[in-house]
């Protein structure tokens, strides 16, 4: 089983390579693109870059969206800076 980081270094790596071959016209005739895919093609880093922090923002605004509150956490939370105040109130800290 590959990492993570296996699996992105080798997506990386092929997309790099197939994006490097059509953006140096090194690809057999055959497969040679038409002239406005070639205009394309040199600025699709920056398209994968803007659809790439689209899909993160809104990855993270769903997830704020649905995230679940945590009452006992926040209520033992509490408790806890109240016994820390209490503490260094007896240490002679003030707030």
């Amino acid at each position: 089983m590959a990492t993570k980081l296996q699996q992105f270094t080798l997506v990386f790596g092929f997309v790099s390579a197939v994006w490097t071959v059509f953006l140096l016209n090194l690809q057999p005739a055959a497969l040679k693109p038409s002239p406005a895919v070639s205009q394309i093609i040199p600025a699709l880093p920056f398209v994968a870059l803007v659809a790439f922090c689209a899909y993160s923002l809104m990855a993270i605004g769903y997830r704020l969206a649905t995230f679940n509150d945590c009452n006992e956490a926040s209520q033992e939370l509490q408790q806890e800076v109240k016994l820390a105040r209490a503490d260094l109130s007896a240490k002679g800290f003030k707030f």
